[in-house]
């Protein structure tokens, strides 16, 4: 169920260059979150309404 005004977050992940570096998530990482975020509806779990994507990072639109 969506409410007429719904604020949001933004939650910005730094993509992994390589898989021996540091900083950032695996791709893979990534898109298991996105799937559970997409494939759960409950209301203790917050709600993924939109993923964005450019070179250096993923971002996920969740409810707030």
């Amino acid at each position: 169920m969506t409410r007429p005004f719904c604020p949001r977050a933004g939650k910005f992940i730094r993509k992994k260059r390589t898989r021996s570096s540091r900083r950032g998530v695996l791709l893979e990482d990534i898109e298991r979150e996105v799937t559970v975020l997409r494939d759960i509806n409950h209301t203790n779990v917050i709600q993924l309404y939109d993923v964005y994507e450019n070179k250096q990072e993923v971002i996920l639109v969740l409810e707030l």
